[in-house]
């Protein structure tokens, strides 16, 4: 269950009514985060319903694929990211970020990291991205900007403390079909993987963002480093994080506990 920062799609419902609203909704267009949604449901969809054989030894006691594709509901998916997206630009002077993805650049890069994210959803492609990037980490042309754009917007960090609280939030649910699962194991268990996490997200993130910006000019590819290095930029990555963390915490508290629910089947 992985939440990548990666910005992308086109705006299926309304945000809610928070401050400069008309302005903020713009900017969810321009950026099609809608898109990114909906990759992300497909991603998450696959590995949950992969998953029934190693969380129950099995099929399941119940539905597991309707439950699966309730808990991975698209609209409901994004109001939630939406509410925190929007929450979290309240005040902040979008002209600046709404004048650049206006521009052709700008949807460019947006373009190429929507291409390389659909591509992902294929193990064999995102494998190889992983493999090329392992023999040649400084080969691409982009790899400083890449190494800076990573760290202006912290995304390694980022990434992995959102993946370790979605995975305590749905060992906690899970925990009600499986009593022996204690608060001390869920932590334990989570920081047992830290660094492991990290070197996967670190891995999957030069790897694709090597693989999505490689058709890049230097101008464009230095364009949109810039524009996360304003204050603006790093008010943006906050609220994407926002909305996304809040999508994939529910998202992951919801599987525990359709879990547990069929566990406790199980045993009935």
């Amino acid at each position: 269950m992985r939440i990548v920062f990666v910005v992308v799609a086109f705006v299926l419902t309304a945000l809610p009514a928070y401050a400069d609203t008309p302005r903020i909704n713009r900017l969810y267009e321009l950026m099609q985060l809608s898109t990114s949604v909906e990759i992300l449901r497909d991603e998450g969809l696959q590995y949950a319903l992969e998953s029934e054989e190693v969380l129950f030894n099995g099929p399941a006691a119940g539905d597991w694929q309707a439950a699966m594709r309730e808990v991975y509901d698209v609209a409901r998916l994004e109001m939630i990211v939406t509410e925190g997206f929007s929450e979290a630009l309240s005040g902040v002077d979008l002209t600046t970020l709404i004048a650049f993805y206006e521009s052709q650049p700008a949807q460019r890069v947006l373009e190429l990291e929507l291409s390389a994210r659909r591509a992902f959803l294929i193990r064999d492609v995102e494998e190889e991205a992983r493999a090329m990037w392992r023999q040649n980490p400084e080969d691409s042309v982009h790899a400083d900007a890449i190494r800076a754009y990573i760290e202006v917007n912290d995304l390694i960090e980022r990434n992995v403390i959102g993946a370790m609280n979605s995975n305590v939030l749905f060992l906690r649910a899970l925990a009600a079909g499986e009593p022996g699962l204690s608060e001390a194991q869920i932590l334990e268990d989570v920081w047992g993987e830290e660094e492991a996490m990290r070197i996967d997200t670190r891995e999957w993130m030069f790897a694709f963002l090597t693989m999505a910006y490689a058709p890049l000019d230097r101008a464009d590819m230095q364009a949109n480093l810039a524009i996360w290095e304003t204050e603006a930029g790093q008010a943006l990555n906050n609220a994407i994080f926002i909305g996304f963390d809040d999508m994939l915490e529910r998202v992951s508290e919801d599987l525990g506990a359709a879990a547990a629910r069929m566990l406790v089947q199980e045993e009935l």
